[in-house]
């Protein structure tokens, strides 16, 4: 777990310094789980949730620091930067029940 928080606060702290994008972020932090799950033990999934839900909240907060929200009622885009494709407003509505959905299955 400890290897888990490690390698995620690396790839927060690099999306958060613009050297990954969004994609590569979501990637990376998927890829951390992924190193984990075979070493998972049954205590380790509540923490485990709580982190992940947080670096969620984390890269979500620096997708709309970075301007990418789109109104959905009016579907305009904001400013988006290189490094974010995708706007925030889609990321919440994509990615948070996606980390939800697939946390409660672990």
């Amino acid at each position: 777990m400890k290897v888990y928080r490690r390698k995620t606060r690396e790839v927060i702290r690099r999306f958060r310094a613009r050297r990954l994008s969004f994609p590569g972020c979501i990637s990376a932090l998927d890829s951390a789980l992924a190193d984990l799950i075979p070493r998972l033990t049954g205590d380790q999934i509540a923490p485990l949730r709580a982190l992940m839900l947080a670096n969620n909240e984390i890269v979500m907060k620096e997708m709309e620091r970075r301007g990418s929200v789109v109104s959905i009622e009016s579907g305009i885009h904001g400013s988006q930067d290189e490094d974010s494709k995708w706007p925030a407003a889609m990321v919440r509505k994509r990615w948070r029940p996606w980390f939800a959905a697939n946390v409660k299955c672990l």
